[in-house]
């Protein structure tokens, strides 16, 4: 039985925020920290940043959450926050580099692919939340691209149990997302579960 909360719509939730609603707003926290933090780092290229730059999103969503009534869609507003901090971040930052190619594309492509791409992984990330802890987590970090011997080294365990948890949990997510799984994979992360 799928839990009420999680299939509230973001409108339903953006009401209950703006009356100051803290079950409401964890829900939505919930529901899209994980895909924006995703997002964020393909921007920043550093996964502490996006994890800031989320957070300061969502605390920008709670200080706002009265005047919030003109957004009219809440995952839309949430994804170019997220953006929009990830691009402030890149500019005052001391690095000498150019922005991030993934900047650079986003500015150029089609805004609504991104937000098939941020639907495609909330779904994904919806979907490891389901799978025991410590094969969840060898996938997570497998989509950061973190190479299976860091993975072993980080959870204290060996490269050949990192490969089974992996092996497992890609059985477990095609059968939770069905034919959904290739194209999701396709979307967001065509080499990292290969």
């Amino acid at each position: 039985m799928q839990n009420k909360s999680f299939t509230m719509d973001d409108n339903v939730l953006l009401q209950k925020i703006q009356t100051g609603d803290r079950n409401a707003f964890d829900i939505l926290a919930g529901r899209y920290y994980v895909p924006l933090s995703v997002f964020a780092v393909k921007l920043t290229g550093s996964r502490d940043v996006a994890e800031d730059i989320v957070q300061d999103a969502f605390i920008h969503i709670w200080e706002k959450r009265k005047i919030l009534i003109t957004v009219s869609h809440m995952r839309n507003y949430l994804y170019l926050i997220t953006r929009n901090y990830s691009v402030d971040y890149l500019r005052s930052s001391s690095r000498t580099r150019p922005l991030n190619d993934s900047y650079k594309e986003l500015k150029s492509e089609d805004i609504s692919a991104e937000y098939i791409r941020t639907e495609a992984s909330r779904l994904l990330y919806e979907a490891i939340d389901q799978l025991p802890p410590r094969t969840a987590e060898v996938i997570r970090l497998t989509l950061e691209g973190i190479k299976q011997e860091q993975i072993a080294e980080e959870m204290g365990i060996t490269v050949a149990t990192v490969k089974l948890l992996k092996s497992r949990g890609i059985a477990k997510l095609k059968e939770i997302l069905g034919s959904s799984y290739v194209w999701i994979m396709l979307l967001l992360y065509n080499n990292y579960l290969s």
